[in-house]
This record gives structure tokens, C-alpha cells and sequence, in this order.
């Protein structure tokens, strides 16, 4: 059977499927009362809307003998897929469909998506590899594989240390999938040395080590910004407390609108306290801290 014949029984399939949903849920319907018949007419709309839809995922280019949608292609000839034109998204290597499943960006995800329903439609059985540089460069793929598998490994290590807890980045993919890509990489000549596992055992060590450093560095950070804090609200209240003296009721007019007291001490009073207002809100170094409580005091 060729493509073409395949394509047009695959929608037509999808458009039975589709008509028989939507008459399961139209009798339905006509049967049930109040909330659900209002779900069963929903879904029924669904089923109809569902027949626009492209069961193939990829849409059919007849004159240019691939699938082409949303900057995703596929050759079915060559099995060679790609996504914006340069990232090798799908590969046939040494006879085998390769997927390169590795989220590069949400709409490379959204492409992956894509061409597994195509495959599936097409019954195409296929490996996931993921390859940040494209299938194009499968040692790429090897050393993020590796890297992935040691990321893992290193935070079961100290997952339950029972004082500590271990901040490391957490990888969506299983750990026994990572390894049959490790496989399937060795069938295509790009095993795994023991080297590159302890290269990259290391490298996931000095991450963990950097991130408990950066933590550190915050935390003491924090404390420091909340002892600044403490500091400025004191100075302000005193600042504001001796402030009183000078806004007193008998320091203004008979109608409170003009400021008869003593203007030079209150403007110098009130820039103090807007001084240290200025250091919490824009967070300024502490070293100015005490330059404006000296003229402050």
C-alpha cells in the first residue's frame, strides 16, 4: 500500500471514529436532564469540532512529498525530520527511526509531540534519544545523556542524609530510560567510556557543591539585609521620635496649614528619616548606613 492510500484510510478512520463519538453523546443527550445533558452536548460539540483536526499530527505536503506543519518536516523516504530547518528532530540511523525528544524550547516540545502521533498513525517504531544539538551531533547526546544519569545518581546519594537536604536539578526523564539511550548510543557507535562516567560523576559533584555554596552565600546574605533592617527601623524611630518634638501642635499656624517651628532642625530631621527609608526600599550598601545616621545625630 502507498503513502497516499495509507493517509487517506487514516483520515477516514478518524472521521468514523469522530461520528460515532458524536452520536454516542447526541443520544445521550436527548436522554439526560440538566448538567448532564449540558456535558453530554459539550462533548458532542467536541467530537464534531474534532473532525477539522488532522489525525496525522503532521499535515501531508503532496507536492513536496513530506509532512510540513508549524516549522516541523519529516521525510518519510529518509526517515529525516528537522525542525526550523536545522534542528535534526528525526534520523534513521543504521535502519532505525531515531527521535530526538530533548526540549529545547516549548515549540521543539510541541514538535516532538507532533511527530510521535505521526509515527504512531503510521506505525513508524522509533528510539528516543535526546540530543541538545540535534541528532546531527550524537556525541553531544552521549556527554548530556551521561551528564543526566549522573545528576540522578548524585542526589539519590544525598537525598536522605538525615540533616541536609541536597538541591540538585532534577531531570524529567527516568533513569532506566536514560540508560537505554545509553545503549541505543553504543549501537551506533557512541559507547560510554568508564572515563566520561567519572568526568561526569564530577561535574555533577562540583554542581551540587556550587548550588550548597550559593545557598550559603544567600543565607547569610538574608541575615545581613535583616540585621540592616532591624538597624534602620531603630534609627528611624529615633529619628522620628526626635522629629516629634519639632511638628508639634503649637509649631503650626492657627489653621494648620503653614509650618511655623524651627524649619532648618525638621528638614534635616526629615531627610534622615527619608534616608533610611531609601535604604530599605532601593536597598543601598550598608556603608551608607552610617554616614546618614552620623548627620543624623
Amino acid at each position: 500500500m502507498d503513502l497516499k492510500t495509507r493517509i487517506q484510510l487514516i483520515r477516514l478512520a478518524h472521521i468514523v471514529q469522530c461520528e460515532r463519538e458524536a452520536y454516542k453523546y447526541a443520544r445521550k443527550a436527548l436522554k439526560a436532564r440538566g448538567w448532564k445533558r449540558y456535558s453530554a452536548e459539550r462533548t458532542m460539540d467536541a467530537c464534531l469540532a474534532n473532525l477539522t483536526r488532522d489525525p496525522l499530527g503532521v499535515q501531508w505536503r503532496p507536492r513536496l512529498g513530506i509532512f510540513k506543519e508549524h516549522r516541523v518536516t519529516f521525510d518519510y523516504e529518509t526517515g529525516y525530520g528537522t525542525s526550523y530547518e536545522w534542528y535534526a528532530i528525526a534520523k534513521r540511523i543504521d535502519g532505525t527511526q531515531v527521535l530526538n525528544t530533548y526540549n529545547y524550547s516549548q515549540q521543539t516540545s510541541m514538535h516532538v509531540s507532533m511527530l510521535k502521533t505521526l509515527f504512531v498513525q503510521l506505525g513508524i517504531k522509533y528510539v528516543c534519544i535526546e540530543a541538545p544539538r540535534g541528532l546531527q551531533d550524537l556525541d553531544s547526546a552521549r556527554k548530556h545523556v551521561l551528564y543526566s544519569i549522573a545528576l540522578q545518581e548524585v542526589s539519590a546519594k544525598y537525598s536522605r542524609d538525615g540533616k541536609t537536604r541536597y538541591v540538585g536539578a532534577k531531570h524529567s526523564t527516568n533513569i532506566t530510560e536514560l540508560r537505554n539511550q545509553l545503549k541505543t548510543l553504543a549501537r551506533f557507535n557512541y559507547a560510554s567510556t568508564p572515563s566520561m562516567k567519572r568526568d561526569a560523576m564530577e561535574l555533577a559533584e562540583s554542581e551540587r557543591r556550587w548550588k550548597l555554596e550559593r545557598l550559603a552565600r544567600r543565607r547569610a546574605e538574608r541575615k545581613a539585609v535583616a540585621a540592616l533592617i532591624i538597624e534602620v527601623d531603630v534609627e528611624n524611630k529615633r529619628a522620628a521620635e526626635a522629629a516629634l518634638h519639632y511638628i508639634a501642635h503649637s509649631a503650626w499656624s492657627w489653621d494648620g496649614n503653614k509650618f511655623v517651628g524651627n524649619i532648618p532642625e525638621y528638614e534635616r530631621r526629615r531627610a534622615v528619616s527619608q534616608g533610611f527609608s531609601k535604604i530599605i526600599v532601593h536597598k543601598t550598601e550598608p556603608r551608607h548606613l552610617t554616614v546618614v545616621s552620623n548627620q543624623g545625630a
